[in-house]
């Protein structure tokens, strides 16, 4: 998927007849020949929520949220009237966007009313990194939870042995929130869920304990397959299950610096209970907001440390800081997560709205610190991507290089010249603003931003790639539910996906990737001297295969 038609056609002397485009055309065609349905059960479910207006996790309420009332010195009182303005400022946003929310919902509902009881299938594509996304908008794999929870395959799969049946469970306890234990302890609270999944299963309108899981829509289907399979002791299983890497972009970033510390963060290598990266950054901000408070007793510090910091404030920062995170976008994820607590959650404010932007400010900065001391390596990493990008940059020339998987990828970057049309409309005056791209000079700043993230996700792609083929070459899978860093299958057929994974990451990342990707740059542009990589660590790539939770 490109608007540059001139790099298609570049490329049309190696068809994939030639065997050049193989594996990342095999890949797209055994995900979109993957045949789906709409899960009827949880479809009842989402229905009678939607038209009672319960809300629920990612489907909305239908109606605004009220304005506070306006203050009786509205009129006379400046003060007064900026801090009405204030609160009403933020309603306003949140019902904007809770609008478009239900705008997404009802649509979702539409088509899966109209797909349900057909078997359908999603036309994908690659975009200019190879990522895999599904065409079709809305209801589709990659959606929200309410998606997730509406799609199952149309081909079911026996449930077996008891090993299989540990992967449905495992999927339970994920979608319920407790993916930060030992699989272990995954399988046993499956197991004492027993009894409330077969309740839920009997009355999900009047059992609603599944609505307080993390992941509700998809933990209610996960209650009608386990209640079935226990009430019954087999299962013909169509449900997907995902396992799900630790911070795929830092994973990978670890992996080509052969960082021990990130791999093991992240939990590439081998660990006895599964690391989270998250809690380790927001043990870093805790531990920054007690010497500040021992210190200089300071006043934020100890409103933070009141409020609380857990994973969930760091788990978006650090989630894209290997795609490109800025101190601006980081801020943002910050006010969103705090924005959740108090709204969301009705907690307590911990400070003054006056005092609002400083204190976000404040926890932003500890917050980016803490990800820097954590990622040193992958950091580094990064920016020598971007000095690479910022040679060839400077030459007005494109970034390209042949991902693992032999997919071609082309970043090309131009700058953006805003323009405006002043028309009439339905017989008013109106201004339309766009954006258009100058095709004869590149963006400098986007190229060298862009050039770490897209490297990245050209990995996390080829990974993607050759991990579908070999599942279905060698273990003959024909069913994928795959979602860039989740991979996705039946419960019979998790152990083969989740050994195959292992191997292919260890087959890409064994070999020195960042002295490839720069030969390719240097054969590229014989005139540009490029910097040699970073400094590698010691660690034993090949040890991922020993790794339990690099994706569970």
């Amino acid at each position: 998927k490109t608007a540059n038609m001139d790099f298609l056609r570049s490329l049309e002397s190696q068809r994939p007849s030639s065997g050049v485009y193989r594996t990342p055309m095999q890949a797209c065609n055994l995900i979109q020949n993957t045949p789906w349905r709409v899960n009827s059960e949880v479809l009842e479910v989402a229905n009678w929520a939607w038209k009672n207006n319960v809300e629920i996790a990612s489907l909305p309420c239908k109606d605004d949220e009220a304005l506070p009332v306006l203050p009786r010195d509205f009129e006379e009182n400046k003060e007064s009237n900026r801090r009405w303005r204030q609160m009403a400022a933020g309603i306003y946003g949140r019902n904007a966007s809770t609008r478009s929310k239900r705008l997404l919902t009802a649509k979702i509902l539409l088509i899966a009313d109209k797909m349900s009881g057909s078997r359908f299938f999603y036309p994908s594509n690659c975009d200019f990194r190879g990522r895999v996304y599904n065409i079709p908008s809305f209801l589709g794999v990659m959606g929200s939870d309410i998606c997730r929870g509406l799609l199952r395959f149309a081909r079911s799969a026996k449930l077996k042995t008891d090993e299989q049946a540990k992967w449905l469970a495992v999927q339970g306890a994920n979608t319920w929130g407790n993916d930060k234990v030992t699989l272990h302890s995954r399988w046993k609270w499956a197991e004492e869920f027993t009894k409330d999944a077969i309740k839920i299963a009997r009355n999900p309108t009047r059992e609603l304990l599944w609505a307080e899981a993390d992941k509700p829509w998809s933990f209610l289907a996960w209650c009608f397959e386990w209640a079935t399979y226990k009430t019954k002791g087999k299962l013909d299983s169509c449900l997907p299950i995902n396992m799900d890497a630790s911070n795929n972009g830092l994973q990978i970033l670890s992996m080509l610096t052969r960082d021990a510390y990130g791999m093991t963060a992240t939990n590439v290598l081998p660990t006895s209970n599964p690391s989270d990266i998250y809690n380790v950054v927001a043990l870093g901000v805790t531990r920054y907001l007690e010497e500040d408070y021992r210190e200089s007793g300071g006043t934020l510090a100890k409103a933070w440390l009141d409020f609380g910091v857990d994973r969930k404030t760091t788990k978006r920062p650090v989630m894209c800081y290997s795609y490109g995170l800025t101190q601006y976008s980081n801020r943002a994820y910050i006010n969103e997560w705090y924005d959740d607590q108090i709204h969301g959650k009705q907690r307590q404010k911990p400070f003054d709205e006056d005092d609002r932007f400083t204190a976000i400010n404040y926890l932003a900065h500890l917050v980016w610190r803490a990800i820097e001391e954590v990622l040193d390596k992958p950091k580094k990493c990064m920016k020598w991507f971007q000095a690479c990008a910022r040679l060839v940059a400077d030459e007005n020339r494109a970034l390209s290089w042949v991902s693992p998987s032999g997919f071609p990828v082309n970043q090309q970057y131009f700058n953006i010249h805003s323009q405006q049309v002043n028309t009439y409309i339905s017989g008013k005056a109106t201004c339309v603003k766009f954006n258009e791209d100058d095709l004869t000079t590149l963006s400098r700043r986007r190229m060298i931003n862009g050039a770490s993230p897209n490297v990245v996700h050209s990995f996390d792609a080829a990974a993607l790639h050759m991990t579908v083929v070999k599942c279905n070459e060698e273990a003959g899978l024909y069913d994928f539910s795959m979602i860039h860093d989740s991979y996705g299958t039946h419960a019979s057929a998790c152990d083969d996906m989740s050994r195959i994974l292992r191997e292919v990451f260890v087959d890409i990342f064994s070999r020195d990737q960042l002295l490839l990707w720069v030969t390719q740059l240097a054969d590229q542009h014989p005139g540009i001297d490029f910097p040699a990589p970073p400094s590698y660590g010691d660690a034993d790539i090949s040890k991922i295969t020993e790794s339990t939770y690099f994706f569970s």
